[in-house]
């Protein structure tokens, strides 16, 4: 499905029923029965989920061999890939403190390298990230009724897992074969943010949050090659830093 209509279903499938969700809530609040909904511990918070994309800044290397069996690296681009969100948060005056879950899967990277004349090195590797902020939002006044610039910072922690296939020798005239194994590998990292965007207040309690993320989860931490062929290091494969820039639509309920 294309990735534009796939959001503007997924927003209508969102704001729908957060808007019945609002009428029901304004009900309850204003009716005579113990309120819970009264309670002003609920006053100016506010929950959300989004979708977006999520795009990686710069190359990270990736570990091979050249023909003499020394290591090498070869930068590689990550691919962009969908990332989801949840947060919730609070607003004091015009500030608003945020609790922020972000996952995006399966980042893929596609290596070769030529080895030998008619020999290449081939493999994947992937990255899922679950990355989790603090983040301090100052919301503009006096913009528009309905529309509320802000900017942000925040921090926290990524678990950023990185995933690959065997690297691969190929050769023309004969089957590949199994040059080196490898393994998964977890490792958590401090990550940082900073992000700017809009809010769009559909009605008081109802909202659309479009946003643009600048995020560092940490250092590239891979595996080392498992010997598969007479080739062993301890050396990870792959270095550099995730860093991404991600492109936001939320949509949300304040209290």
């Amino acid at each position: 499905m294309n990735t534009k209509i796939f959001t503007a279903l997924t927003a209508l499938a969102v704001i729908i029923p957060l808007s019945a969700l609002a009428n029901s809530y304004d009900e309850k609040k204003d009716s005579y029965s113990p309120s819970f909904f009264n309670n002003d511990i609920l006053k100016d918070t506010y929950v959300s989920i989004g979708y977006g994309k999520s795009l990686p800044q710069g190359k990270l290397k990736l570990l091979s061999f050249n023909d003499n069996n020394d290591e090498i690296f070869i930068k590689e681009k990550n691919k962009n890939k969908d990332i989801f969100k949840t947060s919730l948060g609070k607003k004091i005056n015009n500030i608003r403190i945020e609790l922020e879950f972000l996952y995006s899967k399966k980042h893929a990277f596609n290596s070769v390298n030529n080895y030998f004349p008619n020999q290449t090195l081939s493999q994947n590797i992937t990255t899922s990230h679950y990355t989790y902020l603090i983040n301090t939002l100052y919301d503009f006044k006096n913009f528009h009724n309905n529309l509320k610039p802000y900017i942000g910072l925040g921090i926290g922690i990524s678990r950023n897992k990185v995933a690959s296939t065997p690297l691969i020798l190929n050769t023309d005239s004969l089957p590949s074969t199994i040059f080196a194994n490898n393994t998964k590998k977890s490792s958590t990292s401090f990550a940082w943010n900073t992000s700017l965007g809009v809010i769009v207040d559909v009605n008081e309690h109802v909202f659309l949050d479009f946003s643009y993320k600048y995020m560092d989860l940490g250092k590239a931490k891979g595996t080392p090659l498992i010997d598969a062929g007479g080739i062993t290091t301890d050396n990870n494969n792959i270095k550099g830093r995730f860093r991404n820039n991600v492109f936001l639509v939320s949509a949300g309920f304040k209290f």
